[in-house]
């Protein structure tokens, strides 16, 4: 924890099994607590189909570019840059953008159900 604070971490995270109450009180004890849990799953790879609305940005300078604006907005100076190019480089998959007409709407209305949750 002292190099942690050391580097001046804004913000860290472990990778755990959630279902362990020894392991979760473990990383609590040195300060971590669980938020947001993300599940790790695999699927076996199936041959490539169309694509469709979305497009592949794994090392496009522009799509790098647009994503980097967009962690931006969501976390200042989060930069994934380097992690969508280490996808491309270890061939472990591909970093898909899908443009904003191409996601779900969430409407609310009182009394009105949204349409994506």
């Amino acid at each position: 924890m002292a190099l942690f604070e050391a580097w001046r971490i804004r913000q860290a995270g472990l990778f755990t099994f959630p279902q362990s109450p020894k392991h979760v009180a473990l990383y609590q004890k040195f300060g971590f607590w669980p938020q947001a849990l993300t599940a790790v799953m695999s699927k076996p790879v199936e041959p490539r189909q169309e694509r469709g609305q979305w497009s592949c940005c794994t090392g496009n300078p522009a799509s790098l570019r647009a994503c980097a604006e967009l962690t931006e907005q969501i976390f200042p100076g989060l930069d994934l840059q380097r992690e969508i190019l280490a996808i491309g480089d270890q061939a472990l998959g591909e970093t898909v953008l899908l443009p904003r007409q191409a996601l779900p709407r969430v409407t609310s209305a009182k009394g009105a159900k949204p349409e994506a949750g």
